[in-house]
């Protein structure tokens, strides 16, 4: 069986809540320190799930995720390689003009992944609708997500 993981919030224990401060706080003031802030967050969180213990024989799993920053890539890729070694595939999904939850069920279609676990609500009811086929589990997450504007 093939199985998807998101990866903030589901193999890992992001906090979205900092990561919005540091973006809205320093993106268009110091894109330098930025960057830096962004990786070194993204390099040091702390695994919160182990996807092989979903996994029975012969299964395999794919890390599917909304980031999509180039200076994401090298960073998500070496912290998958870190914690998550038996991995099939890290995809970091989505971009201008696309939203990441179009963009999962995109490359979850094109893997062919039969289960896939996230923890946005909102995501994984547009899953649900769009990949009827895919049994879509959410994992952790709250009832409904706010949005910055509503945290003000």
């Amino acid at each position: 069986m093939k199985i998807g993981f998101d990866l903030d919030g589901v193999l890992t224990d992001a906090d979205v809540s900092l990561y919005r401060f540091i973006y809205y706080l320093l993106k268009e003031k110091d894109t330098k320190l930025y960057n830096f802030l962004r990786s070194t967050y993204f390099n040091e969180l702390r695994p919160l799930h182990n996807p092989e213990l979903f996994l029975a024989d012969g299964d395999e799993y794919y890390i599917i995720t909304g980031r999509r920053s180039p200076i994401d890539d090298e960073v998500t890729r070496d912290w998958c390689e870190k914690h998550c070694p038996n991995n099939k595939g890290v995809f970091l999904v989505g971009g201008e003009g696309i939203s990441s939850r179009v963009a999962k069920a995109e490359k979850i279609r094109e893997l062919g992944i039969e289960v896939y676990f996230d923890d946005d609500p909102n995501i994984v009811r547009y899953l649900r609708e769009a990949l009827p086929d895919v049994k879509v589990i959410q994992i952790g997450g709250v009832k409904k997500k706010r949005t910055f504007e509503e945290t003000k």
